[in-house]
């Protein structure tokens, strides 16, 4: 997985409002829209399972769809508080449907059933999956937060109408105090929704995280809200462990923290498990990665951990970088550098041929590098120093 012990952040949108939104979203190449219901922003229990059933007949999803469903709620369920139940009634709960497109409630709707969609010819995927959960798990997308114009310029005239509105910031939100992810699998990406194929349509303040914007499955404070919603720390587990480096502990796995990419061990205080191991020196050393395999709904990541002595600096540069992904957005696979003293949020993507890459300097003595990919792979030379 993208994360340690499994994990990752949007949003709530926790406010009653009035009024139909419509939203749009790049997910492996397909522009999806999506109807979310307001006044839905009731939480779910946390002391019985969501409820859940799939429509037969002319709206039933695919078996295809089915099994990624059942794939999306098995992975929020081992990693949150919340628990999934088929209903046998099929009266109550989520109704998995295939309708007009990719879409869900926010959050639990209190009046009988709620349609969660996920078209069978567009958006038969896991990222969509994961993504609509969230939806009606409660959270909203992370570019509408109130503090969002100090991380992205959005251009709303590059937008196609009725899509707008799904790029404004929304009032009566919480944010846990949990930073701006572009890399959240709540985040559109910057080509989404355009009138005009190849404009952005947003642009990261940060030009270094244009090509970091949408995630393709849930990062470690994607998981991390959810857990907070639902408070689920007093929940399942009654000693919080003493967690490291921004862990938490795990609500499901009451003896081990669900730590940030980029830390492992039982309190997030060691290098996570299979990681390579790279020791700057005061010389650039140089290291060659390569990392690729077969299609896969999920992601495969290797991760690489570099620390400096203590009050020293990582510093690399990528001098090589060939990878099959040539996409804006670098989901499908590429390489990625995360050098924030705060590892919880995911760092700055690379893709394509002999893209230019410049020298990045960590701001503490430890930095990580993710190699990834879905499909096809990733190759570069790294050099690294302190």
């Amino acid at each position: 997985t993208r994360f340690t012990m499994i994990g990752f952040i949007v949003f709530l949108f926790v406010g009653a409002a009035s009024g139909a939104i419509n939203d749009a979203k790049m997910v492996h190449y397909r522009l999806r829209r999506q109807a979310i219901i307001a006044n839905a922003t009731n939480s779910w229990s946390t002391s019985e399972p969501i409820p859940y059933f799939f429509e037969t007949g002319a709206q039933a999803v695919s078996a295809e769809v089915r099994q990624q469903l059942l794939a999306a709620m098995a992975f929020w369920q081992d990693n949150t508080c919340l628990n999934f139940k088929e209903d046998a009634t099929r009266s109550k709960g989520i109704r998995f449907i295939s309708g007009s497109g990719c879409f869900s409630t926010l959050g639990r709707w209190p009046h009988g059933t709620q349609s969660l969609s996920l078209y069978n010819q567009g958006c038969n995927n896991m990222p969509t999956a994961l993504h609509e959960l969230e939806h009606a798990l409660g959270v909203n997308h992370q570019m509408t937060r109130l503090d969002r114009d100090s991380y992205l310029r959005v251009y709303e005239d590059r937008i196609h109408a009725g899509i707008v509105k799904e790029y404004q910031k929304k009032p009566g939100t919480q944010t846990f105090g949990l930073p701006y992810e572009y890399g959240s699998v709540m985040h559109y990406t910057g080509g989404s929704a355009a009138k005009v194929s190849g404009v952005a349509t947003m642009e990261a303040v940060d030009k270094d995280y244009q090509q970091s914007m949408g995630g393709q499955e849930p990062s470690f404070l994607d998981v991390q809200i959810v857990n907070l919603l639902y408070k689920c720390s007093t929940v399942t587990c009654k000693t919080q462990l003493p967690c490291k480096n921004s862990g938490y502990t795990h609500p499901k796995k009451c003896n081990v923290c669900i730590c940030p990419e980029g830390w492992g061990g039982t309190y997030c205080d060691q290098n996570p498990a299979g990681a390579v191991v790279l020791t700057p020196s005061t010389n650039f050393q140089t290291y060659n990665i390569n990392f690729g395999g077969a299609a896969s709904n999920k992601a495969k990541s290797r991760i690489h951990v570099l620390t400096a002595p203590a009050g020293k600096r990582v510093e690399v540069n990528f001098p090589a970088l060939k990878t099959t992904d040539m996409e804006n957005s670098c989901g499908v696979n590429g390489i990625e550098w995360k050098g924030k003293s705060d590892l919880r949020t995911r760092g700055v993507r690379f893709c394509g041929w002999n893209v230019p890459i410049k020298r990045y300097v960590s701001q503490g003595n430890r930095a990580v590098i993710v190699a990834y990919y879905y499909s096809g792979s990733a190759t570069a030379t790294l050099e690294y120093r302190y």
